[in-house]
């Protein structure tokens, strides 16, 4: 059996490969790291028999991230053929597109674990001098979700802003459709600009952990947004 747990909200996808993994009590695991994994030491682990007369799990954590080479590909290749006889479970710390999905997995079990689609939004309209419009969307999701999500989604849009405002790291990873919004959405800031807010938002889980503040989260970021 094949199953594809994928998704942003990577706690929750976490926790449902450790809820995987609990079927498994008293039965062989092998967790492999797809980025560094070999079809020589995948074909081991899928064709050898399990050290404890019982059906064998295979984990391989972010196969698909990164460019696919051929041996890659050829990888994926023997994962998805039918006639495995061990679980495997493909675990990717972000959310797969479903072109990957249909060309790879279209018979395997699918878990999938996103974020609200609001959020996203809200994330994506986030620019200069635009206070008023972030601040009435941030409220309105504040309504459904917690300062905490949307404090650590934030950090990680001016994270990947400031990368594809340098051209770099992370971003060349992503799909060329989020890339692309990302360049799109950094150009809207100098890099000075990027480099000030992103350390103010470091600021702001600095105080809020080190108890420096009388105010919460959700009030603190009111205050960033204001600055925009």
């Amino acid at each position: 059996m094949l199953t594809l747990i994928h998704g942003d909200d990577t706690a929750r996808s976490r926790m449902a490969l450790q809820e995987e993994k609990l079927k498994y009590t008293g039965s062989e695991v092998i967790v492999l790291n797809g980025g560094q994994i070999s079809i020589s030491e995948l074909t081991l682990a899928t064709e050898s028999n399990s050290l404890f007369s019982t059906p064998k799990l295979i984990i391989i954590e972010n196969i698909l991230k990164g460019p696919l080479s051929k041996e890659k590909k050829e990888i994926i290749e023997h994962i998805s053929s039918e006639n495995q006889m061990h679980t495997i479970i493909i675990w990717e710390d972000r959310k797969i597109e479903a072109g990957p999905i249909k060309k790879y997995f279209s018979k395997a079990k699918l878990m999938s674990f996103d974020f609200p689609a609001q959020l996203f939004k809200f994330l994506d309209s986030i620019s200069p001098h635009n206070e008023k419009n972030l601040l009435y969307s941030y409220h309105d999701l504040l309504k459904k979700e917690a300062a905490e999500l949307i404090f650590v989604m934030l950090l990680r849009q001016f994270r990947y802003m400031l990368m594809a405002k340098d051209l770099k790291g992370e971003v060349a990873e992503l799909p060329s459709w989020q890339a692309q919004k990302l360049y799109r959405q950094a150009s809207f800031f100098t890099l000075e600009n990027l480099i000030s807010l992103y350390r103010q938002l470091i600021s702001i889980d600095y105080r809020i952990k080190t108890g420096q503040t009388p105010l919460p989260l959700s009030k603190l970021l009111d205050l960033f947004f204001i600055s925009l």
